[in-house]
């Protein structure tokens, strides 16, 4: 025992010099997935003798990480898995249909294994299956993507649309798509009706998606795909939106990007990404992913059956012909919220696509997956196009950029130490363990799987050691503080997660519980703070508590998301108080919320809960839970753009959501967004901060004022 824990710092550490030096293992060669990174710490002070093995990390971030970020060899060009079946599989008489069931059986279950290396053999087997199949006769690249500027076409992800090879990178689209779907089916239930369906997904979005801030500690420069977002919970207002749009495209309701064109722009110029929209018939209806609303139509607001506020979208016509729509989510005069009807003749469709989503190899493999398994994997560009257009009201559609300056973005930082660095500490919480808990918990999660052995409840408390067992190890010298820390974040998220999943069945005191006594009150200065605040706020109101509600709505009002949040306290205050309820006073600077005495109920909370008589873990003491909070793990928000430049001389991007460059006149009376302008890939940057790794808690500085009083409208 003493010999493997006085070896598993050393470990960790030659691990994140590997990453940080590039030596990931190629397609083929995964020495650094090999078991000798799990090793046993044995806490003493336990009765149990519990065993924690500690370093899945060097599994899991080396093993996501190779693929995902490191997906390009020196050259630039994917790696394709195998080229030719095995000589073993063709002994065996393995079928073609068999080898595509196989790899859908690995993807289906990939939560119980160690991921990368799983992955890697979904993605292998799919190329040992598609050398058996023929592509249509006559199949072309979508026409859209001959629209793109001249550096995208010529990116290596684009230059495969036509070519019967999966790239290792597909490994995490089809993860992606897998998680879409399982979750979109969950989370709106039985619900039939496309724009009911569509108000709960953004919903959940917005619950689940914590906005980041574009500056300061919790941020960072790194774009994010889909899988992260979904895995980690937190992003900008575009992750938010390309989140929206996957999950509504897993139901069959077809969503998009709203951008603003530049009053005076020249063919080719950038759009300003602005909100979400969703066709249904011949009508647009409008979200805010930055807001974290749906723009309310004429008569869209109300008190809902459930007593909670309830919110029905504005179609962008009438968003167009009614000016007062618009105005009606102003603050006051000196926060206006930054677009108005007139910009709205500018605006553009943008459509959500990946470039393996428009290849010829992810429409083969959507054509062989029927009844539960069946995912939407390909995106029609050029047919949803037709019909947005059809619907008016765009000056023309187009694809999103984004996608692609991701690609871009990779290609240029994947050599940067620091650029892996950060992401794999922000991916370390998920391997930590021997079960790997929070990564099981997050994808059960995910996937509906929420309660029951195997279900994410049960990971999620598995997450939670005690601290005092953790800090005995460090004490004597049986586990390096850093992986303390990591299981301290761990500890965290699954906290917070916790009370997402309570929320989600119903049971509001016990999200209570876990929002404010096990995760804001133990950590204060938690980076979920902001989400805490609105996920308590949605809580009161559900439980008709509004002076409750309002109160932590109204908390950090300088936070990302605090325009949102504030928007909707107002609302609160005008549609479900006006039965003569007094409205809440002004919250001071720390929230009442985390003050409230409320209580979760023995009796309605969920198995394996806190309880009075079943305590899944200990409750919050001076002793039994940190005083601080584990480091923030870092997020993006960032710049997107329609036009290009070679790459290496990243294409132009225009300004993200929370600055819409081509607004008119009445809007430009909003306050500007104060955030510095990101320094787009390839340009001359400053010189990068050294990533530190998870250190003991520490309060971070105090969240600076935007503009005087109140930040910029929604934080984009």
């Amino acid at each position: 025992m003493n010999n493997s824990a006085k070896h598993v710092h050393p470990i960790i550490k030659n691990v994140l010099e590997s990453i940080s030096s590039r030596r990931v293992p190629a397609s083929g060669d995964r020495t650094l997935l090999k078991p000798v990174y799990r090793t046993d710490f044995r806490l003493c002070g336990s009765s149990q003798r519990l065993v924690w093995p500690v370093l899945g990390m060097g599994c899991f971030a080396v093993g996501m990480l190779g693929l995902s970020v490191l997906g390009c060899d020196s050259s630039g060009s994917p790696r394709p898995g195998p080229t030719e079946p095995t000589a073993a599989l063709s002994a065996s008489g393995i079928s073609a249909d068999e080898l595509f069931q196989m790899a859908m059986d690995n993807l289906e279950h990939l939560e119980k294994y160690q991921s990368g290396q799983m992955l890697q053999q979904v993605v292998e087997r799919l190329n040992q299956w598609i050398k058996f199949q023929t592509v249509s006769e006559g199949w072309q690249p979508d026409p859209l993507a001959s629209r793109l500027p001249e550096a995208y076409q010529q990116l290596p992800s684009m230059q495969q649309l036509a070519k019967r090879v999966f790239p290792e990178e597909d490994g995490y689209v089809l993860l992606a798509a897998l998680w879409s779907r399982d979750l979109a089916k969950w989370v709106v239930g039985r619900t039939t009706d496309e724009l009911q369906q569509a108000e709960r997904l953004f919903d959940w979005t917005v619950r689940n998606i914590q906005l980041q801030p574009t500056s300061g500690a919790a941020s960072t420069s790194w774009r994010q795909l889909p899988w992260e977002t979904l895995l980690l919970g937190r992003g900008s207002s575009l992750d938010r939106a390309w989140v929206f749009i996957l999950l509504a495209r897993q139901l069959g309701i077809e969503a998009f990007v709203i951008g603003l064109a530049q009053e005076d722009s020249a063919a080719g110029a950038s759009e300003t990404p602005w909100a979400v929209g969703v066709l249904q018939g011949k009508e647009i209806y409008v979200f805010d992913p930055a807001l974290g609303l749906p723009i309310p139509g004429p008569e869209g607001l109300r008190k809902g059956a459930d007593g909670s506020l309830e919110i029905r979208p504005a179609t962008l016509r009438q968003l167009a012909d009614n000016p007062l729509l618009l105005r009606r989510l102003d603050l006051g005069e000196k926060e206006r919220y930054p677009a108005a009807s007139v910009d709205l003749a500018r605006a553009v469709g943008l459509i959500a696509a990946l470039p393996a989503e428009l290849s010829v190899r992810m429409q083969m493999v959507e054509s062989r997956l029927v009844g539960a398994g069946r995912m939407s994997l390909a995106v029609r560009a050029s047919e949803q196009a037709d019909r947005l257009k059809a619907a008016g009201g765009l000056r023309e559609v187009k694809l999103w950029t984004r996608p692609l300056m991701i690609e871009i973005e990779r290609l240029e930082r994947s050599h940067q130490p620091e650029f892996v660095r950060q992401r794999a500490l922000a991916l370390a919480p998920f391997e930590i363990g021997s079960t790997a808990a929070l990564w099981r918990g997050r994808v059960s999660h995910l996937r509906g799987n929420l309660r029951g052995e195997q279900g994410a409840t049960y990971f999620y408390h598995q997450a939670r050691p005690p601290e005092s067992e953790l800090n005995i190890a460090v004490a004597e010298g049986k586990m390096p503080p850093m992986i303390r820390d990591i299981f301290l974040r761990a500890k965290m998220d699954a906290s917070y997660w916790l009370g997402l999943l309570c929320f989600d069945l119903g049971q509001y005191p016990a999200a209570i519980d876990y929002f404010q006594k096990r995760t804001l009150e133990p950590w204060p200065d938690t980076p979920w703070k902001p989400s805490i605040h609105y996920n308590l706020g949605r809580t009161y109101e559900a439980l008709g508590q509004y002076e409750q509600a309002i109160r932590c709505y109204e908390a950090q009002p300088h936070a990302p998301d605090g325009y949102g949040r504030r928007l909707r306290a107002r609302w609160i205050k005008e549609y479900l108080m006006s039965s003569g309820q007094p409205a809440a006073p002004k919250p001071s600077e720390t929230s009442p919320s985390e003050k409230s005495s409320e209580k979760p109920s023995a009796t309605s909370e969920p198995a394996e809960k806190p309880s009075a008589s079943a305590k899944p873990a200990e409750k919050p003491s001076a002793t039994s839970e940190p005083s601080g909070k584990p480091p923030a793990s870092p997020n993006p928000t960032e710049k997107d753009s329609n036009s290009a430049k070679p790459v290496g001389k990243t294409p132009a991007s225009s300004e993200p959501l929370e600055k819409p460059s081509a607004l008119s006149e009445s809007a430009k009376k909003s306050p500007a967004s104060s955030e510095p302008t990101e320094t787009p890939p390839g340009s001359a940057k400053p010189a990068e901060k050294p990533a530190k790794p998870p250190s003991p808690p520490q309060k971070p500085e105090k969240a600076p004022a935007e503009h005087g009083t109140h930040p910029a409208p929604p934080n984009r």
